[in-house]
């Protein structure tokens, strides 16, 4: 905040058996706070969650008195910007007047229809969750971050990424980037392994990453496939197609980073970023060094290679 005050936030995530209406209780002794002498505090922003099937009020208490209550439906959240609220109340000086009443209980049981809201239908896909499984977790952004921690107040995360594929650059440890993002309890395991991607295809793959990320973790692979990947031009891009379709009767084919090739039952055709997460028996890549510069053109190029169980092939327009 740029006016010289110093701001204490006051969270957390807390159970707790109601005892009424009319009998409010502390949450929790974190969420109390004394004004120190010789200054002046006022409550800038409210945000509350309901993981509850029933309707709760949070009540904000100043000095022993209620200040303020937030009723909150059953899986439901409010946000407040308290300081705009506040300011308006403290300005209208008739205390018959509209802003006053809004303290009013009377006023509070006419905006609540309180008989409604246990009839709601939540949305179980809204959350809050217990725990929750991330997977292409290198995609995240901060603000992705922050909206699953808000639906999991429990911080219980399994988390799966890879630092190689992600397009915009990770240039944090895996610990840097957890932490930064609010989780504290951090178990890291690093997956050694490669069981899908041939050592032909790896050994092709990983002088691609290690160029712009020289500590990536690349896994290493298990398994040949005793087929040397394949370069050459893309006017062979059809007779390579037909031959491997005609000699497997079986499996699927996929030509990434050309996007005028029509798609068969067979064979996909999509775009190194679509291509994420998916495996294909045969990966015929169409001018790898097109698909871009820096990270994300060396992202989308490891990825691509690495889709290929089988054999790759790699084309070029010169």
């Amino acid at each position: 905040m740029g006016d010289g005050s110093n701001p204490r936030f006051l969270q957390g995530a807390f159970t707790f058996d109601g005892k009424g209406y009319d009998s409010p209780a502390l949450l929790d002794s974190s969420l109390r706070y004394v004004v120190p002498a010789g200054m002046i505090t006022q409550p800038v922003y409210f945000r509350g969650g309901n993981s509850a099937d029933e309707l709760i009020t949070i009540v904000l208490m100043r000095d022993g008195a209620p200040m303020r209550y937030f009723p909150m439906g059953a899986k439901d959240g409010v946000h407040v910007p308290l300081r705009v609220v506040e300011d308006l109340i403290e300005a209208d000086d008739d205390p018959e007047g509209v802003m006053p009443m809004l303290l009013g209980r009377d006023m509070r049981d006419a905006l609540v229809n309180e008989t409604a809201l246990p009839g709601t239908d939540p949305d179980r896909l809204a959350g809050p969750f217990a725990h929750i499984v991330v997977d292409e977790a290198q995609e995240l952004t901060d603000a992705e971050w922050q909206m699953l921690l808000l639906r999991c107040p429990s911080r219980s995360f399994t988390i799966v990424g890879d630092r190689a594929q992600a397009r915009h650059g990770f240039t944090e440890s895996w610990q840097e980037r957890l932490e930064r993002i609010g989780l504290d309890r951090i178990n890291l395991a690093s997956l050694s392994i490669n069981y899908r991607t041939p050592e032909e295809v790896m050994a092709e793959a990983e002088p691609v990453i290690l160029a712009v990320l020289p500590d990536a973790n690349v896994p290493t692979s298990i398994r040949s496939s005793d087929v040397p990947v394949v370069h050459g031009s893309t006017s062979d891009l059809g007779s390579i197609l037909d031959t491997w379709l005609a000699a497997h009767a079986d499996g699927i084919a996929c030509v990434i980073g050309d996007p005028t090739f029509g798609a068969t039952s067979r064979v996909r055709s999509l775009t190194p970023e679509l291509s994420k997460g998916l495996e294909f028996d045969l990966v015929v890549l169409i001018d790898p060094e097109a698909f871009g510069k820096g990270i994300e053109g060396a992202v989308d190029r490891y990825v691509a290679m690495t889709r290929a169980t089988q054999r790759l092939v790699i084309l070029t327009s010169s």
